[in-house]
């Protein structure tokens, strides 16, 4: 929600940085974020767009929730360094607590399951054996070795959540009463001289003029707004329904229970999930509201999907325009947008929300649909062609690859590079992670930055996406670096929603990571939604040279070895080499400075794949940051005697 003073977000999930950053949100007004359920898919973004906030100087920001918010980044505090920004937490279930300011007044409204929802109790009596207090910017030179201790985490010993935890949150919204506006030129029609009974006419007064004449406020400002009212909601399943749909606070602004036209809603914002919408309870809910109240659904299917779209153009054009290149290795992509051509949407009262569509509460109390993005894919091909040379390039590109000789015969590995940025996402590349698929659908994942499970819905389409994720057997970690491992939960979350999509007998998935990790996902499992159970965590110093990997590791991924090694860069950093099945050898640095002992678990690879954040002259620069130049990297291709590399990051 934008103002002329502030700027208010209600949930956060992954992707909301990198979404701010394309279409040009200022996040500098935002101070205070709304919860609506502490779920993944509504959290998931807040590290990120914490530092981006931190970043454009806000010195505090307020998060309105359920109780425990604040674990989240008591656990992230290691990898998210918040120095100069003050995070707050306002438990948004106390029925005292409301929220005001110059803009609007709001109610919080705690809405709870009933019994059969109750999260069932953890199999465990330990819930977090071990904090991590490490730093890990320890090694980056410049940077303040007094990093703030994170408090350790309190969770019951029963391993059940606080049960105010597992509150959805309601919020109604007023914005405050807005004065009329003055009229200058009825002024001059009514014979209202310049000066002082500007000021009493402005200020709702009425006036006599010399000539005895009265002027009523009311013939020259336009009328006062007396404060819409919006709504946002969340029922996050349906063992929530039977409470949401008969919370009283809710029932009061219906039309059919009494509400007058001041307090019926002018939109009613659902992050509900698609088909809870649909449930004939929930239908005649919202029947409830008056006839013209406008109805956004934003919520996702309870298969993890959106309604539609991601809201980037940006990944569609570079990729129409990098398909001119090489048509197998840059596909299209799936479409998740509206073409251009297509019909635009209804201005009907329930309305699939895209990115962008705005409604304007004030002053013009209506639906604008001009800023949702449409794809254009001619126009993405003709900025390309239209470049001076581009054509003879592209036909010289051509001829050549037509004349070149295939490397290998091999179809497998095939890799698909989902994130090559650097620790920051931008509008067309992501962060780190790579998909490798070892062999006919079997794939693995290294590293898992914010938003790899858009990247992968993305790439293949939600159909094909969920065939992959079935079929996901590992992900390697290769440092605890928010941009390295950050998308993990929702990665595992859409991976067991695909698991059941696709009726897959499927297990836990092979996590090879720092065991640092634990406490990160071990805090967000006990305090929020569990997720323990979909993966196995395997330490990545248990893969040393010399020691014997879990027999289950080699299997399951079916590859004849796996090695790791320490690289340098943070502490805990890990770099790794892996053999398939049919002999293969892969080699992928995670981030480091020049290293022997990746070198020397690397030689005589088929691939390696290495980080280059620096560009060559940067080389006191990449030595501060614990990265490599190009120079370098190539230099560390040669010693490893890799025929191949894959520069990137």
């Amino acid at each position: 929600m934008f103002t002329d003073q502030s700027c208010y977000l209600f949930n956060c999930g992954e992707g909301s940085q990198r979404l701010a950053h394309e279409h040009r949100f200022k996040l500098s007004k935002v101070e205070h974020i709304f919860f609506t359920h502490t779920s993944w898919g509504n959290v998931g973004g807040l590290p990120g767009i914490s530092l981006t906030i931190q970043d454009v100087g806000v010195p505090n920001i307020t998060l309105h929730g359920a109780p425990g918010l604040g674990d989240l980044f008591v656990a992230a505090s290691r990898f998210i360094i918040l120095k100069d920004l003050q995070v707050n937490h306002i438990d948004a279930t106390n029925p005292e607590s409301t929220f005001e300011d110059a803009v609007m007044k709001m109610n919080y409204i705690p809405i709870m399951p009933d019994e059969t929802g109750k999260l069932p109790r953890s199999a465990t009596n330990s819930p977090i054996e071990e904090e991590d207090v490490t730093n890990y910017y320890s090694r980056e030179k410049g940077n303040p070795e007094d990093v703030p201790a994170a408090k350790r985490t309190r969770v019951e010993k029963n391993g059940d959540m606080n049960p105010s935890s597992k509150a959805a949150l309601a919020y109604i919204c007023r914005l405050h009463p807005k004065q009329g506006m003055l009229m200058a030129e009825k002024c001059v029609e009514f014979g209202v001289p310049p000066g002082p009974l500007y000021g009493q006419l402005k200020a709702g007064q009425d006036i006599t003029l010399p000539n005895g004449k009265t002027v009523l406020a009311s013939d020259v400002r336009s009328p006062d707004d007396p404060g819409p009212v919006f709504v946002v909601v969340e029922c996050p399943d349906e063992s929530y329904l039977d409470n949401f749909v008969s919370e009283p606070q809710l029932r009061k602004l219906q039309r059919r229970n009494g509400a007058t036209e001041l307090d019926c809603p002018k939109v009613v914002v659902h992050f509900t999930p698609i088909e809870l919408t649909r449930h004939p309870k929930y239908q005649e809910w919202m029947g409830g509201f008056d006839a013209d109240a406008c109805h956004m659904m934003l919520g996702f299917t309870k298969d993890g999907e959106e309604r539609r779209g991601f809201g980037s153009l940006a990944v569609h054009r570079i990729q129409h325009q990098l398909h001119l290149l090489d048509s197998e290795i840059f596909p299209h992509l799936p479409f998740d947008l509206r073409v251009d051509g297509e019909p635009e949407h209804s201005e009907a009262s329930e309305l699939d929300c895209q990115t962008l569509t705005t409604y304007y509460l004030r002053p013009l109390k209506k639906l604008d649909l001009s800023f949702v993005p449409i794809l254009k894919p001619q126009e993405y091909v003709e900025e390309s062609l239209s470049q001076e040379g581009f054509k003879l390039s592209l036909e010289a590109l051509k001829l050549t690859l037509a004349d070149a000789v295939p490397i290998s015969n091999k179809a497998y590995p095939k890799l698909v590079f989902l994130g090559t940025g650097s620790c920051i996402p931008n509008k067309t590349r992501n962060t780190s992670a790579i998909l490798v698929e070892l062999e006919k659908d079997r794939f693995i994942l290294m590293d898992c930055g914010e938003g790899t499970y858009g990247q992968i819905v993305r790439f293949f389409g939600h159909e094909r996406a969920a065939q992959v994720l079935s079929n996901l057997v590992g992900v390697y970690i290769s440092h605890l670096h928010a941009d390295h491992h950050i998308g993990l939960i929702g990665l595992l979350q859409g991976r067991q929603h695909s698991i059941e999509r696709t009726k897959s007998d499927a297990g836990p998935l092979m996590l090879i990571a720092p065991h640092q990790i634990n406490f990160w996902l071990k805090t967000y499992h006990y305090s929020f939604e569990r997720i323990r159970q979909y993966y196995t965590l395997v330490a990545c110093a248990n893969l040393f040279e010399g020691k014997t990997p879990d027999p289950a590791l080699i299997t399951g991924l079916n590859l004849k070895s796996i090695v790791t090694t320490h690289v340098r860069h943070c502490p805990n950093a890990f770099g790794v080499s892996l053999t398939t099945a049919d002999g293969f050898k892969l080699t992928y640095s995670g981030d480091t400075m020049p290293c022997l002992s990746l070198i020397d678990i690397g030689r005589d690879s088929d691939l390696l794949i290495h980080e280059s954040t620096m560009e060559d002259g940067m080389e006191v620069e990449a030595q501060k940051k614990t990265h490599c130049t190009t120079s370098q990297v190539i230099l560390s291709r040669c010693v490893t005697r890799c025929p191949y590399s894959s520069i990137c990051f």
